[in-house]
């Protein structure tokens, strides 16, 4: 089968499905990859605010203890 004027001159729609599967499955995992790495970024804020308020805490805690002396 030969199609003229769609660019696939001698090529089988077999092998631009190939092409067009390969560049479908590369940009899927990159955007996996990127959706990963946002909520690894993500999760590593919530982590160190939740630190940051469990160590306010601590120095709360040890101040009124001292208040209570």
């Amino acid at each position: 089968m030969r199609l003229s004027g769609c660019g696939l001159r001698g090529r089988s729609s077999h092998q631009g499905t190939k092409g067009i599967l390969g560049k479908s499955t590369v940009a899927l995992s990159v955007k996996i990859i990127y959706l990963i790495h946002c909520q690894m970024r993500m999760n590593h804020f919530k982590f160190w605010v939740l630190s940051s308020i469990e160590w306010r805490i601590n120095e709360m805690m040890v101040q009124i203890k001292q208040l209570k002396k």
